[in-house]
């Protein structure tokens, strides 16, 4: 599968964001990834290229990305986990409506898209 570029968006594959596991539907979730590495030989390109590997990602700040994935937040942290240190800082925090700031007009445009509504 190739990558297709779309915006300030990375997608690998179909854009679909429902998967099909045994005849049955799940949704995928948006995550906020937000990360400090404050250690020496801080691992900044491995990190990258764990968020990279999502189905879609798109970059919100310096260290922070929203990814598209159908693992848990738990799941997730665990995948960057050996990554990181004592020193350092990272959260997997799931992403929903209603969200407030200033940004982009392409970013809020994709996070009116693709993120669910809490009630």
């Amino acid at each position: 599968m190739g990558v297709l570029f779309q915006g300030a968006f990375w997608y690998r594959g179909n854009e679909n964001v429902l998967l099909t596991f045994n005849q049955k539907e799940f949704p995928m979730s948006v995550y906020l990834i937000t990360y400090d590495l404050n250690s020496p030989g801080q691992k900044h390109g491995k990190v990258l290229d764990k968020i990279k590997a999502f189905d879609a990602y798109a970059p919100l700040s310096e260290s922070s990305y929203a990814v598209f994935s159908n693992s848990s937040a738990q799941a997730i942290y665990e995948l960057f986990e050996p990554l990181i240190d004592d020193n350092d800082r990272l959260l997997v925090i799931p992403m929903h409506k209603p969200y407030y700031g200033f940004h982009r007009g392409d970013v809020i445009d994709w996070m009116s898209k693709h993120l669910p509504t809490c009630n």
